[in-house]
Order: C-alpha cells, then sequence, then structure tokens
C-alpha cells in the first residue's frame, strides 16, 4: 500500500541517474503505472519522458518512448463511434 512511496522513489532515481541508465527507469515507471490503469498518469508519464530526452537530446530514446506510447494507446484507450 506504499504507491505514493513507490512513485516518490522513481521520481528521485529520475532525477539522480545518470543518462545512460535513465530510459529503463522511465519504462519501469510507466509499466508500474499501467498496472493502475490510471490513463492520465499514464500519459503525463509519457509526456514527462518524452520531454526529459528532448531536452538532454536524446532523439533516440525520445523515439522509442512516442512509439511505446503509441503502442499503448493504439491497445488501451477508449474508440469512440
Amino acid at each position: 500500500g506504499a504507491f505514493d512511496e513507490v512513485r516518490k522513489f522513481y521520481e528521485k532515481l529520475i532525477s539522480t541517474l545518470s543518462l545512460d541508465k535513465s530510459y529503463n527507469l522511465w519504462i519501469s515507471y510507466i509499466d508500474y503505472e499501467i498496472n493502475f490503469k490510471n490513463i492520465n498518469k499514464i500519459r503525463d508519464l509519457f509526456q514527462k519522458s518524452i520531454l526529459y530526452f528532448k531536452s538532454k537530446k536524446m532523439n533516440y530514446e525520445r523515439g522509442e518512448l512516442m512509439y511505446a506510447w503509441y503502442n499503448y494507446e493504439k491497445t488501451n484507450s477508449i474508440e469512440y463511434d
């Protein structure tokens, strides 16, 4: 039941971890949130992670996250008629 503590831990790690390991950490954080099916939180994390890698000029990682977000939306979003 310590969900907020886990989120704080992820945020702290992201701010202190070296860039070469941060991609896997962002993916892990997003996967953690996917378990709770809070689509707004998941979208927010995708957006934050993409902006993070954009600011670091890490285009490959940013592209991978954009592709992962696209696939997430394709398989999990509600379709409207």
